[in-house]
């Protein structure tokens, strides 16, 4: 039995699962060490970055009722997918909803934004390379086209 008002539970549990889950004490060595010795992402490896954010971001805007626009750090993005759900008579669908029909039409992993307090957004990672980044558009885009 839960023991408090069901509606903060959920969020709660949001909350609890982001302060609780933090990076391993070495990761949070070598991020001290970036910081304090003042490292940079060589030349190289942040043009790749920037050119995959750029990618992404233009391949899912390209889809009719997502806007995606490009952060200006990080290596998530954050597609808005109110206007996708909506104009596919998808209201009662929420980006949860999307997020699942995602991994399990397209066998791509998006995570809700409702996680991060941005219900009607997902979060998309570029990390992976060109080649697989493109393949993971395309999926994207043909579940997209197949929602009903």
């Amino acid at each position: 039995e839960m023991l408090g008002e069901g509606k903060y539970i959920g969020e709660l549990e949001k909350l609890q699962s982001h302060i609780t889950s933090s990076p391993c004490s070495i990761s949070q060595k070598a991020a001290q060490a970036a910081f304090t010795d003042g490292v940079s992402l060589p030349g190289k490896t942040l043009h790749e970055f920037e050119k995959k954010r750029n990618y992404l971001a233009e391949a899912l805007g390209a889809i009719e009722g997502v806007d995606c626009p490009a952060p200006p750090g990080s290596f998530y993005l954050f597609p808005d997918v109110r206007a996708l759900l909506s104009s596919r008579g998808l209201d009662g669908c929420n980006e949860e909803g999307l997020a699942r029909s995602l991994l399990e039409d397209a066998r791509v992993v998006t995570v809700p934004g409702s996680a991060f307090g941005a219900p009607g957004f997902l979060r998309v990672a570029y990390l992976p390379d060109m080649g697989r980044l493109e393949e993971a558009a395309g999926r994207i885009s043909t579940a997209v086209d197949g929602l009903q």
